[in-house]
């Protein structure tokens, strides 16, 4: 090999690694907008749930009655039996 193969050789490899570089970055912020986009629906679509307490008892139900959607759960009915603890 000559001077100017081996040059040329190290410029295209020089080429290739900035291009493999620029193309992960982009991907990189691609994956890193989605992921906030994401994060901001999630953010968005509960923005109205009750917050959660933290004092005593056993936590907020009506969280978890708004979350289930009203599928036919009867909270009252759990709370009166004692079995609410299997549902957290």
């Amino acid at each position: 090999m000559n001077l100017f193969q081996r040059v040329a050789g190290a410029v295209v490899g020089i080429v290739l690694f900035v291009l493999a570089l620029v193309f992960a970055s982009v991907i990189l912020a691609v994956v890193a907008v989605l992921a906030l986009a994401l994060w901001a629906w999630l953010l968005w679509r509960t923005r109205n749930l009750p917050r959660r307490r933290t004092g005593s008892g056993g936590g907020n139900w009506q969280t978890l009655a708004t979350l289930l959607g009203g599928s036919g759960l009867d909270l009252g009915t759990l709370q009166s039996n004692g079995n609410l603890d299997i549902l957290i």
